[in-house]
């Protein structure tokens, strides 16, 4: 039997050394979150980025579904579900990534978190205040009044890929693949392009046609 040629990769012929810059930077764009500076324009400025943020996610992961990568396409939806309400908190001047403590809506969340035994709240020891991933923050807007945090807490449970299996995904800490069905893929982004154009309101027109021309954010 004769051998085997072992066919190039781009690492054969240097593509990936001039690649990597651009890697580099598009990476460091996409994790650059606006400072909540009251120079920046504090939590505005930052609800804004997430917005961007959230319309890139459905685009990419739409195409995604295109190419039938339907286990690289779930972590986005997932993502959208949580950043639509992280997104929330700071348009309603909340700084999902530093909550303070001592607030009375932060506390009623918590209270709530604990009796019904689900997830809470990050504590960020270093600053000194809570971190609001998706639960404690559907949670938190509850609190806060308004249909968002009820609306986040249906899209959750409904549907035959809820977030609780991401966590199985092959791609997060499960064996096997979470995504058996296009179709069932494909009704989850659905539903997460109708929530995010829900919350969005007028700025979806806005948003959705930059989204068209953005830089794939999964590919690196």
């Amino acid at each position: 039997m004769g051998q085997r040629t072992r066919r190039p990769t781009p690492y054969d012929s240097g593509v990936m050394e001039e690649l990597v810059p651009a890697i580099t930077a598009r990476v460091n764009e996409l994790a650059a979150q606006p400072p909540t500076t009251a120079e920046s324009g504090g939590v505005a400025a930052r609800a804004e980025h997430l917005r961007k943020l959230g319309v890139a996610l459905l685009v990419n992961g739409r195409q995604r579904l295109r190419e039938a990568h339907l286990e690289d396409a779930l972590p986005r939806a997932y993502r959208i579900l949580e950043l639509v309400g992280q997104m929330r908190l700071f348009e309603r001047g909340y700084d999902a990534a530093r909550l303070p403590p001592d607030d009375e809506h932060v506390q009623r969340a918590l209270n709530l978190l604990e009796q019904k035994k689900k997830e809470s709240f990050f504590w960020d020891e270093t600053n000194s205040c809570y971190l609001a991933p998706r639960m404690p923050a559907t949670y938190l807007l509850t609190c806060l009044g308004g249909p968002m945090g009820k609306r986040l807490s249906q899209e959750a449970d409904k549907g035959a890929l809820p977030p609780r299996l991401r966590n199985r995904s092959i791609l997060i800490h499960g064996f096997q693949a979470s995504a058996t069905s296009r179709t069932d893929a494909e009704k989850l982004f659905h539903g997460m392009g109708d929530l995010l154009a829900e919350a969005l309101g007028d700025d979806w027109t806005r948003l959705e046609p930059i989204a068209q021309s953005l830089e794939d954010p999964g590919a690196v």
